[in-house]
């Protein structure tokens, strides 16, 4: 459809579906002052920092959704904004980047396929933004079963650094993923004369497929802050240990170090100095401090 019908569009007409590039001035002229969206709405479609949500102005929808970046180069976690506008007869949404889900149903009407009204078309975004959000839910777990499979032979460190990178991404998708499962709730309990039950169906079957993304991102945050205590508490295990045996060592040699500096002084009355045996006698007794301290160690089970 050319811009031009688009101007030109009337209710009686049929559904209309107009998709803007927020980052496009003419589009946000077009949207403050030709679209005849009202001027609250239109300020909350065009904010930089949205979070998911829902708002009803009379028979009017604005929802504000968040899906996963699919586009080159960029994390998952980094979602990406999708700005909706709903009346009974038309729909403006609005990004910045492409949107996996936007395209997805586009090329179903293209099609002669897909939603025919506006409450199956709000059903049809909501299902497809939820539905790519499970793969990357589900690749961190499995990223997460194999770390615990790996944890008792692979470098801590390693392995801590990925896991502190799991983490992150379960509590970026989860700050975003939590409030869009509040925002589609709140779209089934509207009572819109364009929302059909079906497309209420439809919405909730969205909402509870989010309910169980955000319990698994819950159990992925879980065991991913169990892993990172053992692997911690084997790294200090590891340190202790090394201690320990320096400790002993330290402790062993400490008399004999005294021992040594004692008879090395350069002074007159050193014992054995003119002996011809001196050397072995306090190597003996040297031995002989070392095996008593040996003994005493293992008496007490510190070796």
């Amino acid at each position: 459809m050319r811009w031009e019908d688009v101007l030109a569009w009337t209710p009686d007409q049929g559904p209309l579906w107009v998709h803007l590039d927020r980052g496009v001035e003419a589009a946000r002229v077009w949207l403050t002052d030709e679209s005849g969206v009202p001027p609250v709405a239109a300020l909350a479609l065009l904010q930089e920092e949205t979070r998911p949500r829902c708002t009803h102005f009379g028979p009017h929808l604005l929802t504000i959704f968040r899906a996963v970046n699919h586009n080159p180069g960029a994390e998952p976690e980094d979602m990406i904004s999708l700005r909706c506008w709903m009346e009974p007869s038309r729909l403006i949404s609005l990004r910045t980047r492409q949107v996996r889900a936007i395209q997805e149903v586009r090329g179903e009407l293209e099609q002669g396929e897909g939603p025919t009204s506006i409450g199956d078309l709000l059903a049809s975004i909501a299902l497809r933004v939820v539905e790519h959000c499970g793969p990357v839910v589900e690749e961190i777990e499995d990223v997460l079963c194999k770390i615990e499979e790996e944890a008792p032979e692979a470098p801590i460190v390693q392995l801590r650094r990925q896991l502190s990178d799991l983490r992150r991404q379960a509590i970026e998708l989860r700050k975003f993923i939590a409030p869009q499962r509040d925002m589609l709730g709140r779209v089934c309990i509207e009572t819109m004369p364009w929302l059909s039950d079906t497309d209420r169906a439809h919405v909730r079957e969205a909402s509870d497929r989010l309910t169980r993304q955000i319990e698994e991102l819950d159990s992925i945050r879980d065991r991913s802050a169990i892993t990172h205590e053992e692997l911690s508490t084997r790294l200090n295990e590891q340190l202790n240990r090394r201690l320990y045996a320096l400790s002993l060592v330290s402790t062993t040699f400490l008399p004999l170090t005294f021992l040594t500096g004692l008879f090395g002084m350069n002074v007159g009355g050193i014992p054995f100095a003119t002996h011809d045996a001196g050397l072995w006698v306090i190597l003996g007794f040297a031995i002989s401090i070392a095996a008593a301290q040996f003994w005493f160690f293992r008496r007490k089970r510190w070796l």
